[in-house]
């Protein structure tokens, strides 16, 4: 099976050695303190607050698979996209909680 996904923009890469812990059908969103910090815009989504609802237009996508590094979650996911146009592309912001 072919899986298509975008990866993250520079400062939000990743690389090493990851095994999928879980996975998530309608993930909700909810972007880290560190996204947050440089995005205020998202504090309605933050941790804090209970992240942004499962649904279309949520940037996770329908299912969410979470990347786990020596037992532990890494932040990272390979997720769906609203947008498809991302498939490929160095345009995620990756880290989410």
């Amino acid at each position: 099976m072919r899986y298509g996904v975008g990866i993250g923009r520079e400062g939000f890469a990743w690389q090493g050695k990851g095994v999928i812990q879980w996975r998530q059908k309608w993930p909700r969103w909810k972007p880290p303190n560190e996204m947050v910090a440089g995005q205020p815009e998202l504090a309605k989504f933050s941790i804090e607050n209970g992240g942004m609802e499962p649904g279309l237009k949520n940037p996770l996508g329908a299912r969410a698979l979470y990347i786990f590094s020596d037992g532990q979650d890494t932040l990272y996911r390979l997720h769906g996209n609203p947008q498809w146009r991302s498939i490929g592309k160095a345009v995620s912001s990756a880290a989410c909680a």
